[in-house]
């Protein structure tokens, strides 16, 4: 079974749990899977819902409507046809928790801000705050089980028996723990999307090898993202024309691509992460290339003509890459480029 679990509230897009939390549901599903746990659900939905503390200004009319919605929880629904549940359950206990999260990375004007009076959170209460998230979340999810029971029809699969049981088992965990498992998924997560990555690679090699008509989609665009802890786009600056400026060469010349129109550039500190960055996309109208800044520090204290080399070279190479395996048009990129380059150097 696949498991999501979101964490939310009034007027906020879907979020988990801070870490080491937001490993919680991976965690319990391959204890599950160890002990052979089965269901005929392949996917379950856990929406955990808890009461507004604040809101925009322009949104406060509607904390009615939130309120009367939160009051009629729990709300259950199962789609046969695609084995699909879905859960949404009030979790009062997550809410300090959540609500220290969101200030942290609130970039609304407080001014603009309206505090909510949600009266009594009750929820669970442990010795530590450790104990109060994870009593709340497991508790949450012991309600799911029950839930899920309720609504299981003759033929239906699901021991809840066993879910409680693990649910019950992981209440020991103390927050190191917790931390050591996050590690552990989050590395295991790595390792699976660099292997996807390689094996997207590996399949675009053999798309282009196989291919016996030239890329006739004109191209359109060239994106610039990166991964760089503690950076903005600040770190750049102006220098992104660079992008622009190679786009409408390439435009002039007639540059075309197969099955894509955009190219994305993906910056990173490691060929690792810039690699899983570069994977598969979930859209098909373009393709990245990687590409390592591994000093995002030490670019930052260089001269501007040599960031902006430097930031032409991370284009260039995530450029280069894509061409060479999916056997675009190498020679035209490549006299665009030099130009580029020749110009940077006068």
């Amino acid at each position: 079974m696949m498991l999501l679990t979101r964490v939310d509230t009034f007027a906020t897009y879907c979020c988990n749990l801070p870490e080491p939390y937001n490993a919680l549901g991976g965690s319990l599903m391959r204890r599950l899977e160890q002990r052979g746990w089965t269901s005929s659900v392949a996917e379950l939905t856990v929406n955990m819902m808890y009461p507004a503390h604040r809101a925009h200004k322009s949104l406060q009319d509607e904390l009615g409507t939130y309120a009367q919605w939160y009051a009629k929880l729990p709300l259950v629904r199962w789609t046969k046809q695609r084995s699909h549940v879905s859960v949404t359950l009030a979790a009062p206990g997550l809410a300090p928790a959540m609500r220290r999260r969101r200030s942290e990375s609130d970039w609304v004007p407080a001014a603009e801000m309206v505090e909510v009076d949600a009266g009594e959170q009750g929820g669970v209460h442990g010795d530590t705050e450790h104990a109060a998230i994870l009593a709340a979340w497991l508790d949450a999810m012991g309600q799911v089980a029950d839930l899920i029971e309720r609504k299981c029809k003759p033929g239906d699969v699901f021991d809840g028996a066993l879910f409680r049981q693990t649910l019950d088992d992981m209440r020991a965990l103390d927050e190191a723990q917790c931390r050591a498992i996050s590690g552990e998924l989050e590395r295991q997560r790595d390792d699976s999307v660099l292997a996807f990555a390689h094996a997207y690679r590996e399949e675009r090699r053999q798309q282009a090898a196989a291919r016996t008509e030239a890329p006739r989609r004109l191209i359109q665009d060239i994106r610039f993202y990166f991964r760089l802890d503690g950076y903005d786009y600040a770190l750049f600056g102006s220098d992104l024309d660079l992008c622009g400026n190679i786009l409408r060469r390439l435009r002039v010349r007639k540059f075309r691509l197969p099955r894509y129109t955009d190219l994305y550039v993906q910056v990173a500190q490691t060929p690792e992460e810039a690699l899983r960055r570069s994977g598969r996309p979930p859209l098909t109208w373009y393709v990245s290339g990687p590409a390592v800044l591994a000093d995002p520090a030490a670019f930052a204290r260089l001269p501007a003509p040599q960031k902006r080399r430097q930031v032409f070279g991370l284009i260039e190479t995530a450029l280069m890459d894509i061409a060479t395996i999916d056997r675009l048009d190498i020679a035209t990129l490549r006299d665009v480029l030099d130009e580029v380059a020749r110009e940077l150097e006068a």
